[in-house]
């Protein structure tokens, strides 16, 4: 009998592996990845859209954030990142998931990006 649950182990990862490459045929985890670069649910923020603009002299990185009032956001910079977090004046409502969907608020944006 042992050696059955062995094999019965073996075929479950077998079946798992199979269903994970079965589940994923579009590509949906490129559509999950991009869904981690839109908002985090844990601390409930969203991320900021941003262009980042290098020249010689100088780098310029402008963040998009609406509801959002100049006394509410908070800058940190290092050699090779910038950080950005600021709480919205209103909360954000989105809907989230796939076939079952939720609505999220989100309160604040936050975004690391790496500098050139």
């Amino acid at each position: 009998m042992a050696s059955m649950r062995e094999s019965d182990d073996d075929e479950e990862k077998t079946d798992s592996s199979k269903i994970v490459e079965i589940s994923n045929p579009w590509g949906l985890r490129s559509l999950i990845d991009e869904e981690r670069l839109l908002f985090d649910l844990k601390s409930k923020s969203l991320m900021p859209l941003c262009r980042i603009q290098a020249t010689e002299d100088a780098v310029t990185v402008t963040f998009d954030l609406p509801y959002v009032e100049k006394d509410n956001i908070s800058l940190t910079a290092t050699d090779d990142t910038l950080s950005v977090e600021a709480k919205t004046r209103k909360a954000v409502t989105l809907r989230v998931g796939g076939s079952v969907q939720k609505r999220v608020q989100f309160e604040r944006y936050t975004r690391l990006v790496r500098l050139p």
